[in-house]
């Protein structure tokens, strides 16, 4: 498998890095670089290798509350997007898709960390990618910053804003009828007893049916003919879109770890993944995880580190 190096270090040559690169990884002697396109192909080369695995879509995302505590859930993966990926839509950028309902308490996470980590388990490699990095949210076209769950800082790009929303009516296109109406289900997390009085309510005032508004009890997924032929997305359909700063990627079967990291991120890295500093003493003073993470958003060379696994 080879890999394009855009920066290598005077002191090492091609064959050194093909030689130690193997599985796409490269050793820390080497103090080597890789462009986030490359990196991004590499991991999309380590997935397909699970092909036919169907929980290699599953993914665990792990967000922080606004009152600091952890929160984490299975959700899936969509894609892995990089400027040739994309069809040019994320022409600077590249990052790990998933979708969302904007009602979710994912997204009161967002609004005030946009901050995720990503653990991806391949089991028929026996590997594992655990993905830190900022998270951009995309809902309706025209929504504000603050109700498409964007940040305003780093929206103010045009172009990137209306590739961003044609990704997220690509994502919607691609979804099976059952999975588009779950975008229009009851509100998330409120009790079931209270939706179902409320949906036959409104089903019986409008001489409809009263039976569940969605299906069977052990359908539940099935959706109502009326729903399915919609080819707009609902205003609850929101894109998320996990921009890499650190990535850790483990392989299990020979026990070798590798980090990956922008090089703003490099406090982070070593703080998550190297044992380093502090956390109060690296970040806050540097206006917090956002703020670091922010300043990853303009970068695009990645440093590796082999490290003990």
């Amino acid at each position: 498998m080879e890999l394009c190096i855009e920066h290598t270090p005077e002191h090492t040559t091609l064959s050194d890095v093909t030689r130690t690169a193997a599985l796409g990884e490269m050793s820390s002697s080497l103090a080597s670089q890789i462009g986030a396109t490359e990196l991004a192909k590499l991991i999309v080369r380590r997935s397909n290798k699970n092909k036919g695995d169907k929980a290699c879509k599953w993914v665990q995302l792990a967000t922080v509350t606004p009152s600091g505590l952890p929160r984490a859930r299975t959700v899936v993966l969509r894609e892995v997007l990089h400027p040739t990926s994309s069809k040019g839509l994320l022409e600077h950028t590249w990052g790990i898709s998933m979708i969302t309902d904007a009602r979710s308490t994912k997204m009161r996470d967002f609004s005030s960390q946009p901050v995720a980590e990503l653990v991806w388990l391949l089991s028929r490699t026996s590997e594992q990618f655990r993905v830190l990095g900022q998270v951009t949210a995309v809902g309706p076209a025209g929504a504000s910053d603050q109700a498409a769950g964007l940040d305003g800082a780093e929206s103010t790009d045009v172009d990137e804003r209306e590739g961003l929303q044609q990704l997220r009516l690509a994502a919607w296109a691609r979804m099976k009828p059952g999975a588009q109406a779950q975008m229009r289900w009851p509100h998330p997390g409120l009790p079931k007893a209270a939706d179902e009085q409320a949906a036959r309510s409104q089903a019986g005032s409008s001489g409809g049916s009263s039976e569940h508004p969605y299906g069977s009890e052990e359908g539940t997924d099935v959706a109502a003919p009326q729903q399915a032929a919609s080819s707009a997305p609902p205003d609850t359909f929101v894109f998320l879109l996990l921009r890499p700063a650190v990535i850790d990627h483990l392989e299990l079967k020979t026990n070798r770890r590798w980090v990956y990291h922008l090089p703003s991120a490099k406090p982070l890295a070593e703080h998550t993944c190297m044992g380093g500093s502090a956390y109060e003493d690296v970040h806050l003073a540097e206006g917090g995880v956002p703020a670091v993470l922010q300043r990853c958003l303009t970068e695009s060379q990645y440093l590796c580190t082999e490290v003990n696994a």
